[in-house]
């Protein structure tokens, strides 16, 4: 079987970073994809993966980090920080009994916009006898 071309609209933001995307029913999530972009795709069912973007959303920032694309820490670094903040915002809303919706929540955003991370999830492996540490890579986990 040959995978086909596929051209979706990002509408959302997963609360792990990817862009969310309807595709026959049911919602598709996309790496390094953000709200308002038309993406081609390939890949059949929940498999699919961007091979190009046809605009690019305001929201979208160049990432700080060199290994960004390999590695899985860090997948806001594609949206801005008002973008971030936003979703972040609506997923925690959403999150809340219905009664407690509509009450005012106010939220502190860190002044700086990289380096105040204080959780990490690393992952180890032991292979004849040496242990490495570090970061799943990026879809790995």
């Amino acid at each position: 079987m040959t995978e086909r071309e596929k051209t979706l609209t990002v509408t959302a933001l997963s609360p792990s970073g990817e862009g969310l995307a309807e595709h026959n029913g049911r919602w598709i999530k996309l790496q390094d994809s953000l709200p308002g972009e038309r993406v081609k795709v390939l890949g059949e069912g929940r498999s699919l993966r961007v091979v190009a973007r046809e605009n690019d959303s305001t929201d979208r920032a160049r990432p700080q980090c060199p290994i960004v694309s390999a590695c899985g820490g860090c997948a806001w670094q594609h949206a801005s920080q008002s973008l971030q903040q936003r979703t972040r915002l609506e997923h925690l809303v959403r999150a809340l009994p219905g009664e407690l919706r509509s009450l005012p929540i106010e939220s502190t955003v860190s002044p700086m916009a990289y380096g105040y991370r204080t959780r990490a999830r690393m992952a180890w492996r032991v292979e004849r006898g040496r242990t490495t540490l570090g970061f799943h890579a990026r879809g790995a986990a």
